[in-house]
C-alpha cells in the first residue's frame, strides 16, 4: 500500500470513529448576550426607515444650501419634517447637540 492510500485510510478510520457527542453543542439559552432584544429587532426593522430619514436629510441639506449657505433655512424645513411626522426624534436629535435648536433644561 502506498503512502497517500494509508493516509487516506487512516482519515475514514477517525471519521468513521466521530460521534456526535464529541461535538460540543451549544444553544442560545446558554449564551443569553448573544440573544436579540426587542429593542435591536425594532431597530432592525426600522433601519430602512432610518435609512429614508437620513437620505432625505441629506438631499434636504444639499438644496437648502443652495438657495441660503446658513443653517436657519435647512433647520426650519427639518422642523416642519418632523412636526408632520416625516422625521422622528433621533433624526433631529444632531439640532439639539449643535445649538442650532434650544433644548428644554
Amino acid at each position: 500500500m502506498s503512502d497517500e492510500q494509508q493516509q487516506v485510510n487512516a482519515s475514514d478510520e477517525s471519521c468513521s470513529s466521530y460521534s456526535s457527542s464529541d461535538a460540543s453543542t451549544t444553544s442560545w439559552e446558554e449564551h443569553p448576550e448573544e440573544t436579540w432584544t426587542e429593542q435591536q429587532q425594532e431597530e432592525d426593522e426600522n433601519s430602512p426607515e432610518k435609512e429614508r430619514q437620513l437620505l432625505l436629510l441629506m438631499l434636504l441639506a444639499q438644496v437648502c444650501a443652495l438657495h441660503d449657505p446658513s443653517p436657519k433655512t435647512f433647520t426650519v424645513h427639518v422642523l416642519e419634517l418632523f412636526e408632520r411626522g416625516i422625521l422622528d426624534r433621533e433624526s433631529i436629535r444632531f439640532l439639539f447637540e449643535l445649538g442650532l435648536v434650544p433644548s428644554h433644561s
